[in-house]
């Protein structure tokens, strides 16, 4: 499952845009695979593989949570939505929620809620501050969640575990990015650190750590779909050229062996890559950094590193099947769009353009062959 996570340098700037917007839910039952808007107080379908299904299912009562201005002049005192994610299913959205501001106008108390969008039902699973990412094990049962212990720019970055029934988060003495966590499955992940990777074990907590060669600092990971082999985004040490490019590596789980894939990231924008995805058959591959120039995001083809397109001002992606990405930003320095690209043909599609646009992009992903 796709990791949300925010680069905590964007956090004021994303937590404005969103706030402004009274990104608040409205719930409706989510019964499509498709592509969702969570904004002004209501959630809309977008886009459906369903193709009878053209209107958007029938809205409900509105969830228990408050408009907030949150403007840089009044102190928000109701709580409202930063980010949130879909399940599989489309049934169960996880929300970020925040509440008050301090001097930088970021939140003083945060908390992670569970809805299930067929009952309306709201749990809250945790509430402490400076929660910043987390991630769902497959089975729902438990969240790697990320968080800081006291100011977001000098408070120390600490993850944990949380078991959804009992709210009891286990601390994880494994240290991290801004991703919490890689699920390999329902009771282990990684933790991808520049120079080893960190398996986790759940059931007792057990770490098992291997170091990486010392010419590679690796920023990030990623599991290729339905295997046991991961993808690592690295940079070579021994690389005294100025572009810094970035490269992949390969690591198979099961034999411990890293190679090195023959082509690397484009130009020297995509230094750093650490926010990506895989279509659901690993046919595509997009890509980019948190940090950097514009937040451009590349999509290639998986097994040869064809380059197929290039986005700037990606705010939030995600794959729908395993050729039809989803976009959403002021994307290439246009309006706010939300646009389908089919990795196939590159051919775009927009979905949604300006106040249309605005909002929070959920994605509920057609079902793979996992």
């Amino acid at each position: 499952m796709y990791t949300k996570r925010l680069p905590i340098m964007l956090i004021s700037g994303v937590l404005l845009f969103f706030c402004l917007q009274g990104v608040i839910a409205k719930q409706q039952s989510v019964n499509a695979e498709g592509i969702y808007l969570l904004t002004d107080n209501v959630l809309t379908l977008l886009h459906s593989s369903e193709p009878n299904l053209t209107e958007s299912p029938t809205r409900a009562v509105p969830l228990p949570l408050r408009r907030s201005a949150y403007s840089q002049d009044e102190v928000a005192n109701e709580f409202a939505i930063l980010f949130a994610e879909l399940d599989s299913s489309g049934y169960t959205l996880y929300t970020v929620e925040v509440r008050g501001q301090d001097a930088n106008f970021l939140p003083t108390e945060t908390r992670l809620v569970k809805t299930n969008l067929l009952n309306n039902e709201r749990e809250v699973l945790t509430e402490q501050p400076g929660i910043f990412a987390f991630s769902v094990s497959p089975d729902q049962a438990n969240i790697a969640l990320a968080y800081y212990d006291g100011l977001y720019e000098f408070g120390r970055r600490k993850t944990c575990v949380l078991n959804v029934i009992t709210h009891v988060c286990t601390s994880v003495d494994v240290q991290f990015g801004d991703s919490p966590a890689l699920w390999l499955d329902s009771q282990h992940y990684v933790v991808t650190i520049p120079w080893q990777l960190a398996e986790v074990n759940i059931t007792d907590f057990s770490i098992q750590v291997t170091p990486f060669p010392q010419e590679w600092s690796v920023f990030s990971s990623l599991l290729i779909p339905n295997t046991n082999v991961l993808v690592l985004a690295a940079e070579n040490r021994n690389n005294h050229l100025s572009e810094r490019p970035s490269y992949f590596l390969t690591f198979d789980l099961q034999s411990r062996e890293l190679l090195q894939l023959p082509y690397r990231a484009a130009p020297s924008t995509y230094y750093i890559i650490d926010t990506w995805a895989f279509s659901s058959n690993a046919t595509y591959l997009v890509y980019g950094p948190s940090y950097g120039v514009s937040n451009r995001m590349a999509v290639i083809e998986f097994e040869t590193g064809r380059l197929i397109a290039e986005f700037h001002d990606v705010r939030n992606y995600q794959w729908l099947n395993d050729e039809t990405l989803a976009l959403q930003g002021p994307l290439n320095n246009t309006f706010p769009s939300i646009v389908l690209l089919n990795a196939s043909t590159s051919e775009i599609t927009s979905l949604a353009t300006g106040s249309a646009a605005e909002g929070i992009m959920l994605v509920a992903p057609e079902s793979s062959s996992e």
